[in-house]
């Protein structure tokens, strides 16, 4: 299943217009799988290198401010939601330490990632 998680200015229609690039790296490396109580896959945990700075980052610049993502870089992750969804007691972290299958994305200058699993 791919999920692709976009720039909220974004216009859905437009979604043939976003590329693969390897021009950027996300940085990561691997993620967990979050998952709803009833235990359909709703994000993952994307775990990260010590001293990121998202604001630094050319892709995750776009998504400081989002709801989607939250970022804790005291403990080296990053939790990425594919809807807004933000309430701690509805979700749990299944871990499957996954590597590989992320992606960055562009479109003109604004990146967006998508994440095969």
């Amino acid at each position: 299943m791919k999920y692709l998680i976009l720039p909220n200015n974004c216009n859905p229609t437009e979604l043939s217009s976003w590329k693969k690039t390897n021009e950027v790296d996300l940085g990561g490396f691997f993620y967990d799988h979050i998952k709803s109580k009833e235990g359909n896959l709703i994000g993952i945990r994307y775990y990260i290198e010590d001293g990121f700075k998202p604001k630094e980052h050319p892709v995750f610049n776009y998504f400081i401010t989002d709801p989607r993502f939250h970022f804790d870089a005291i403990n080296g992750y990053i939790d990425i939601f594919f809807k807004c969804i933000r309430e701690e007691d509805s979700f749990t972290i299944d871990v499957v330490q996954d590597f590989g299958g992320d992606h960055v994305l562009k479109n003109h200058k604004e990146y967006g990632i998508m994440v095969e699993i």
